[in-house]
């Protein structure tokens, strides 16, 4: 072991300790290291090397150089900055690996440094031998890779890229004495440095021009953009040093306040010092660390010196630093002679000299008994330990603070979302925020939107210094540990514990040592819930600044592993879960499991009604198969062919995934969505055909949607049916074929416009041949595996639909043989889905008893909560309130209405929010209450506003009906103006008749309110005839309105 440690203490005389870690620890896998990162490269180069050679021998010169590099190096070391290589008379240098706070500012601040040192240099070779050196310095910032560059039996950790190469570049075009800086660094230094426009250059390998620049020196009155940033949020600090200053007592006090930087510390306490100072007794005394002047004895108590008390000769003669202590501490005392209090602010004593923290921390000491308060600040507690009274650490600021500053810095009003995104990413940093807000201006990535500001959905950046700060942490972790949140980030904002161990095989001990570690660092936790655990990155800046640093063709790989660890894993096969496997295949360059899996994702979520995020997985697996010329094949899937509202007419299918079964699954999320529905059928169509039930299935849906929506006839649609006919080859594909007929017909019913004794026949026919089939297969019950049992259902349910429309028809009344049917045809679902589709579809085509219906949809709700199926839930709730509104249970009714509202906002369900918008306002109506009928049912119409753009079969329902009832509550609150003009609306809407009975009530009303707006004295709709439509109709709305109508 000390064998061990000795080599790697040799070994540090090679390698920056940041470099040897890494490849100490890259052993099993040398080339597993490498990482994108942002860094500052600097190119020093030594001019006269070549002549140095000529007039030395290589002994000589070998000395000459190892002293210069010597005191370059240390320069380098003092600003946190690495030597990467020796190339011969040049140097490559890195900052911002080791420390990630300004390392623009700390490699400008070295190369000034470096260009001071020459003269002494100089001095001191001439001596010796007679030669004289210049530098040429050239610094560039951007992403570059480091890491393991080489092959197996030779390699090399250095860093390379554009941004290495751009620098070196700029070195080359700087003359001797020079320091050239490109535009990125310009940007991030132009506060801190003399700097002046060399102009565009054309660079050797660069295709466009680069703006250079040259630095000249260094700013010692610097305009840091931290003091420029208001001071928000900081109440509690300020109260904690306010109530120091308040006290009485002559005492020493000393206070220690450290945080990010950027993060306020200096905003804070230099706006304490101001708003002190506005008190004549207060005395306010600044002393700041610079890192330039960092190993200058005492320095900054110098320049306080010299700058207020003008003690210039005194100070500039005075070496020792026991004499500047005493100059110091008079000039202290001498301030109590017009103050009672002084205030002593040390901002950055991490960039203060050894001598100066002696001098501060012995002040107390010698000081106690005068009322002084030190006010120390610093990034890291542990950097500079310096013993005081009170320590504050200062976190970022929370989100309704962040909203306030960037609304400062925008001079504008802020989207939520905008708010939301800057905190998320900046962690409420100040400096970060600003700097995102700047990034966004720069690419023009803000919208204005109703005097708001919006950022484009597409634009995604997290600050520079905030990514090096953030990875800079991570490098104190070994590699495994490393590599454990390298593999969790990629996987998202948290991952199952489970799935971690798989990826990384590490034990249980290894993992909480782990876990301990990250924890003391701020990255992330651990928590359980639902019984499993889980690892959470603290933040997503976080867990997208490691995921960022990780390679392209490694995260490829790493997306792999995931993908199949993920199913290895799979307990579940729920939506989100097939989803974020079948993101890691996309993301690691396997498409066609990809397709396969966003399928399956559609499907799942399908299954659970969540239609948008069925609709969002199958575009994403139609986009993946559109990117090959030729329709491929993505794997054996068992598929069910269901529309939206009933899963259970799905007939389960064993076939092969293409573009025909993606897009068929993608115009059934559609159903009652015209539009969309006939493009998503058509281009399924285009597709071709390998299989001949999808193909019959599809067809014969675009028949019922074209005659539904009046494009075609009745008759068309019989002849289309009765050619489909010949083309099928098997009792199943006979038996489906019928029984969509038979459905349809059933169906068009409700919409019929024709001859009833023509649609009773056709229903007739096709209930008889449904029976046929249905026979048929009952004998080949073998063959037909699991869709024996759903075929077995759909019969049943059929033949109590056509009692149901017969019994309409011929004035019967069949309840009794409806429901045993009903009941008969239940015993053979199997799953809770299909059960709940089953009752579904029989109180919406078939019950008409209100209080059986009521029944059936109480068994429903409990069916549909217990498998987690929020859309039912939704529509249930008002149907079960509509069920209790005929029962004249208001209450009751409004309780389910106020659930199903609450379920379709947090779902986002708007057309079922409308329709529970629009059964509440029915509601308020019977209760004779048109304010809130009005307040309601206005809603509802909000939120179908462009109706006449889409004009949907759902469309119709959720602005018609609404509609309707406004105009009827105006009526009966004698607003006869709006009456008319809603009318209008609704007749123009109406355009193709759908419903006769709202139609003759609209007339109706329209009629009456120009009666009374044009004879208000008088009462004439007695004499206005009341059509058979609405005699007949048994909605609630025109019910009650009749009623009313009575006692008028």
């Amino acid at each position: 072991m000390q064998k061990i440690e000795n080599l790697i203490h040799y070994l540090q005389k090679f390698f920056p300790d940041f470099t040897l870690e890494k490849i100490i620890a890259s052993q099993n896998d040398p080339f597993d290291i490498n990482e994108k990162r942002y860094a500052v490269v600097m190119f020093a180069d030594i001019s006269g090397f070549t002549s140095m050679s000529e007039f030395l021998n290589a002994e000589e010169v070998t000395y000459v150089m190892n002293h210069i590099f010597s005191i370059l190096g240390s320069k380098v070391e003092k600003y946190n900055g690495m030597i990467d290589k020796f190339l011969g008379d040049c140097i490559l240098c890195i900052f911002g690996i080791i420390d990630g706070n300004e390392p623009e500012k700390d490699a400008c601040l070295c190369a000034l440094e470096i260009m001071e040192s020459i003269d002494g240099i100089n001095i001191e070779i001439k001596k010796k031998h007679d030669i004289e050196i210049d530098m040429s310095i050239g610094i560039n910032a951007g992403e570059l890779v480091i890491g393991n560059i080489g092959y197996s039996n030779r390699m090399e950790f250095t860093v390379i890229g554009d941004t290495v190469n751009t620098a070196s570049r700029i070195q080359h075009e700087a003359n001797p004495g020079d320091i050239y800086i490109s535009d990125s660094v310009y940007k991030r230094t132009k506060s801190f440095f003399y700097i002046e426009s060399v102009g565009l250059r054309k660079l050797k390998n660069k295709k466009d021009l680069v703006h250079i620049y040259k630095l000249s020196d260094h700013l010692h009155s610097q305009t840091d953009l931290h003091n420029e940033i208001d001071l928000f949020g900081r109440n509690q600090e300020l109260d904690i040093l306010n109530e120091l200053l308040e006290k009485e007592e002559n005492t020493f006090h000393s206070v220690t306040i450290y945080g990010d930087s950027g993060v306020g510390k200096t905003t804070l306490v230099h706006y304490f010092c101001e708003k002190s100072s506005e008190n004549k007794s207060i005395g306010v005394v600044y002393l700041t660390g610079d890192k330039y002047y960092s190993d200058s004895s005492c320095y900054p108590i110098k320049q306080l010196l010299k700058d207020i008390i003008n003690q210039n000769s005194t100070i500039e003669g005075t070496i020792n630093k026991d004499s500047i202590k005493v100059a110091f501490i008079n000039f202290i005392i001498k301030l109590f002679d017009n103050k009672k209090s002084i205030v002593l602010f040390i901002d950055d004593i991490h960039n203060f000299d050894d001598d100066s923290i002696d001098i501060i921390t012995g002040l107390q000491t010698i000081l106690t008994d005068y009322k002084i308060i030190v006010i120390i600040t610093q990034r890291d507690i542990n950097q500079i330990k310096v013993d005081t009274e009170i320590t504050i650490k200062l976190d970022g600021l929370d989100e309704y603070t962040t909203g306030i500053l960037c609304e400062r810095f925008l001079k504008n009003k802020i989207a939520v979302s905008v708010i939301q995104y800057v905190h998320q990413l900046t962690m409420g940093n100040p400096y970060y925020i600003y700097e995102l807000i700047n990034d966004f201006y720069e690419n023009k990535t803000i919208d204005i939107i109703d005097h708001y500001d919006f950022v484009n959905n597409d634009y995604r950046s997290i600050p520079v210094s905030l990514v090096n700060i953030i990875l800079q942490k991570i490098d104190k972790l070994d590699y495994e540990e490393k590599k454990i949140l390298r593999y969790a980030s990629l996987c998202g904002l948290k991952v199952e514990i489970s799935l971690l161990k798989q990826l990384t095989n590490l034990s249980e001990t290894d993992l909480i040592t782990f876990y301990n570690k990250i924890s003391l660092l701020n990255i992330a936790t651990i928590f359980d819930e639902s019984g499993r655990s889980f690892f959470k990155f603290t933040h997503q800046t976080a867990q997208e600044a490691i995921s960022r640093s990780i390679l392209d063709k490694t995260q490829q790989n790493i997306h792999l592993k995931i993908a199949d660890k993920s199913l290895l894993i799979l307990k579940y096969e729920t939506g989100d879960a097939y989803e974020m496997i079948a993101y890691h295949y996309e993301e690691g360059n396997l498409p066609d499991k990809a397709v396969l899996y966003y399928f399956l994702s559609a499907v799942a979520y399908k299954n659970k009604f969540e239609i948008n995020s069925a609709q969002k997985n199958l575009e994403k697996a139609i986009h993946i198969s559109m990117r090959f010329e030729i329709d491929k094949t993505y794997g054996n899937v068992l598929v069910r062919d269901s529309d939206y509202y009933f899963t259970f007419f799905g007939i389960y299918l064993q076939t092969e995934l293409d573009r025909t079964v993606l897009f068929m699954y993608y115009f059934l999320c559609f159903s009652g969505i015209e539009k969309q529905y006939l493009d998503g059928i058509d281009k399924t169509i285009n597709c071709g055909f390998k299989n001949d039930f999808i193909k019959q299935r599809t067809i014969q849906r675009k028949l019922q949607t074209q005659y539904y929506f009046k494009t075609i006839t009745y008759e068309d649609l019989k002849s289309s049916y009765s050619a489909m006919n010949n083309d099928m080859n098997s009792n199943f594909m006979k038996f489906d074929y019928w029984t969509t007929i038979l459905s349809s017909y059933l169906r068009l019913y409700y919409i019929f416009t024709g001859s009833y004794e023509s649609l009773i026949s056709d229903i007739e026919e096709a209930f008889l041949k449904t029976s046929k089939y249905y026979s048929e297969l009952v004998k080949e019950k073998i063959e037909l595996e699991q869709n024996y049992f759903v075929l077995t259902a759909v019969y049943y349910l059929n033949k109590a639909h056509f009692y149901h429309v017969s019994g309409l028809i011929q004035g019967q009344n069949n309840t009794d043989l409806i429901i045993e049917t009903l009941e008969y045809g239940l015993q053979f679902i199997k799953s809770d889905i299909d059960v709940l589709s089953y009752i579904t579809y029989a109180t919406t085509y078939i019950i008409v008893d209100n209080n059986i219906m009521l029944g059936y949809n109480l068994k429903s709700l409990t069916l549909a909560i217990k498998i987690g199926n929020i859309y039912s839930q939704s529509c249930l709730n008002s149907q079960i309130g509509y069920n209790y509104l005929i029962s004249s249970e208001y209450d009751t009714a409004l309780q389910y209405f106020f659930s199903a509202v609450d379920i379709c906002i947090k779902a986002g369900y708007q057309h079922e929010l409308s329709m529970a918008y629009y059964n509440m306002g029915t509601a308020y109506y019977l209760l004779n209450d048109y304010t809130q009928t009005i307040q309601f049912t206005l809603k509802s119409i909000e939120i179908k506003k462009d109706f006449p753009q889409t004009y949907t079969t759902e469309d119709w329902t959720s602005i018609m009906f609404p509609k309707t009832l406004l105009a009827v509550s105006y009526f009966f609150s004698n607003q006869y103006e709006l009456v008319l003009n809603e009318v209008e609306n609704i007749l123009i809407l109406d355009n193709i008749n759908r419903n006769k009975a709202f139609k003759d009530l609209c007339i109706y009303i329209k009629t009456i309110s120009l009666n009374r707006i044009n004879s208000p004295d008088k009462t004439k709709h007695e004499d206005i005839e009341i059509s058979n439509n609405l005699l007949e109709c048994d909605n609630l709305i025109v019910i009650n309105f009749l009623k009313k109508m009575k006692s008028y």
